[in-house]
């Protein structure tokens, strides 16, 4: 079940006990010819994709906190025991603690980046072992290019990069770490 939702143009990001997945929406025509199919404005065909995201050995029930709650906020009514409906906040921040031992995993919106609207990190706590870290992507085939994870949709790419990466030390400077996504399974569908 869905636990949080980000929503932006094009891309949801729903957040469930211990995995997550985006679905994209592309408005798309169809050429009646058949040969191709070209994007076209919105009032067309909506086409959604979805990818699931795995956290392989993860915890199964990770504690979820919200941060910055938005005071606006969105009514789905027709909810069965709930005559008046529901009430949805937006959260800027959303934290899976302890999502592997000593991993937490932190999920943030930004309205004012319309190419990645929503991020994730994994913040490694002193002595957890990032090689914990495992990701299993379904629903597309998935390619590692030059460091970025692709993925192969219907009707275009997603694109996933590598995170920045960093420890921070004694006087709180941030000292860059490197890590690259890895191919474990024969699928090309885990990282």
């Amino acid at each position: 079940a869905v636990r949080y939702l980000y929503s932006s143009p094009g891309l949801n990001v729903q957040l469930r006990a211990n995995s997550f997945a985006y679905d994209v929406q592309t408005q798309v025509e169809n050429d009646p010819t058949g040969r191709a199919q070209r994007q076209v404005p919105p009032g067309s065909e909506t086409v959604f994709e979805r990818i699931d995201v795995q956290l392989v050995g993860a915890n199964p029930n990770p504690t979820l906190v919200t941060d910055m709650r938005s005071t606006d906020y969105n009514v789905f009514p027709n909810v069965p025991g709930r005559p008046d409906g529901v009430q949805v906040y937006h959260y800027q921040r959303i934290t899976y603690q302890a999502i592997y031992p000593g991993i937490d995993l932190v999920f943030s919106r930004d309205p004012t980046n319309p190419a990645r609207p929503v991020k994730y990190d994994f913040v490694v706590h002193p002595g957890a072992d990032a090689g914990l870290i495992q990701l299993r992507y379904t629903g597309a085939p998935t390619t590692l290019v030059a460091g970025q994870l692709q993925f192969a949709l219907r009707h275009g790419q997603l694109h996933e990069e590598v995170p920045a990466s960093w420890y921070e030390d004694a006087q709180g400077r941030h000292i860059p770490v490197a890590v690259r996504y890895q191919a474990l399974g024969a699928d090309g569908n885990a990282a």
